[in-house]
């Protein structure tokens, strides 16, 4: 069963690792390095420059079922496969992208603030996914080619008071 939608908003900003079936995802970074003082009789001590454990993902199952007889099927005027269907394939992409954000608020230091409201002062508002969503619809009327990739950047910015 396939169904074709619109891209949905957060499942292209994720990354998919590498790793099969039901095995754990490891996110990896380099660890960092830092100089040190010191004089010409110092023995520098080596710095260990090894990869840490960053976050470890657990995969999980969903599921969702729709039972159409062969009965139903054959005497159905409103064409129930096709829209059995669609459902199917909308909930799934709205379980995902609900998945997606429901990690934001979850996530130590992701709660952030967009502005400032006011240019050249600290008033900042709030970032919503209205607020996000609703620059996504503005693209959207303005006919951005089907399938072409969206970007959202969020940065801290700090106004001086």
């Amino acid at each position: 069963m396939a169904v074709a939608r619109m891209a949905n908003l957060l499942i292209p900003t994720v990354t998919n690792l590498n790793a099969t079936g039901m095995n754990l995802r490891k996110v990896q970074q380099w660890a960092a390095v830092s100089f040190t003082e010191h004089t010409e009789e110092t023995d520098e001590a080596s710095t260990a420059f090894t990869k840490a454990a960053l976050a470890t993902l657990t995969p999980a199952n969903y599921h969702c079922r729709v039972d159409l007889t062969d009965e139903r099927i054959a005497s159905d005027w409103d064409n129930v496969r096709a829209a059995a269907a669609l459902e199917l394939g909308g909930a799934a992409a709205k379980h995902v992208d609900n998945a997606i954000a429901d990690l934001f608020g979850t996530a130590v230091g992701w709660a952030g603030t967009i502005g400032p409201a006011n240019p050249g002062t600290a008033d900042a508002g709030t970032i919503t996914w209205r607020a996000i969503t609703k620059a996504y619809a503005l693209l959207m009327n303005q006919n951005i080619p089907a399938g072409a990739p969206v970007y959202c950047a969020l940065h801290p910015l700090t106004v001086a008071a």
